[in-house]
């Protein structure tokens, strides 16, 4: 059991100490400086409580709950405002200045909206947004790492 918990540890560090320089920009001699953007596609209310609070989510414990009890058109724009202002350009411009060169963005399966059943309730218009974050990655010299859970796919 120790061995199963301590892995993901050693994968974890293994990525963020070993120079790669194929994939990534040639700074820092191709050192993983990296964070993970999360709550701004895949919302984990723990994360975010107060903002969750706001956004009039905080009886539900996902997006789907949220949606599903907000109704879609309000809960769209509840999303909307969240994604405007929870990475913003000037995150962008703090990340480099911290020497943040590698991001990680988790993204659920929703955000391609074709993919959702007609019985879930997910927000809707995220892309625009995803769109508008890697565009400041690109602006920034930020490397994008993953798109959870669509690793190393590019745009659909």
């Amino acid at each position: 059991m120790r061995k199963c918990l301590l892995a993901p540890l050693a994968l974890l560090l293994a990525h963020t100490i070993i120079p790669v320089t194929a994939w990534l920009p040639t700074r820092d001699n191709g050192l993983i400086r990296g964070v993970n953007l999360g709550s701004l596609f895949v919302v984990e209310p723990w994360m975010m409580n107060q903002e969750w609070q706001e956004m009039g989510c905080g009886r539900y414990k996902s997006e789907a709950e949220c949606v599903a009890g907000l109704g879609q058109t309000a809960a769209d724009k509840t999303f909307e405002n969240h994604w405007k202002s929870w990475i913003t350009e000037n995150d962008f411009k703090q990340m480099t200045q911290y020497g943040i060169n590698t991001i990680r963005i988790p993204i659920g399966y929703w955000m391609k909206e074709d993919e959702v059943l007609d019985n879930e309730t997910f927000p809707k218009g995220g892309f625009e947004y995803f769109q508008k974050v890697a565009g400041y990655a690109a602006k920034y010299n930020i490397y994008i790492s993953e798109l959870a859970p669509f690793p190393l796919i590019p745009y659909w």
